[in-house]
């Protein structure tokens, strides 16, 4: 049991990769248990509609330049 589902995730990719499963649902079948089940909040999902429309979807153009540069220097093309 791991609440890690994106090491999880690798790890099923991972097997399939080396032939230890043959497909991701025979995996995905074996080695996930799922224990609790969400579901989305109404009022919530309005909000952060809302936000990622008036907010998110306005801002990003003027910051894709600044993401590139952050994305450059994480990479090591540019120096420290």
């Amino acid at each position: 049991q791991t609440k890690e589902s994106s090491s999880l995730g690798a790890a099923i990719a991972g097997f399939c990769a080396i032939g230890q499963y043959h497909s991701v649902a025979e995996a995905v079948k074996e080695m996930v248990r799922v224990r609790d089940t969400f579901y989305p909040n109404k009022e919530n999902a309005k909000v952060y509609d809302y936000l990622y429309k008036e907010a998110y979807l306005k801002m990003y153009p003027g910051l894709a330049k600044t993401y590139a540069k952050i994305k450059r220097f994480n990479n090591g093309e540019i120096k420290k």
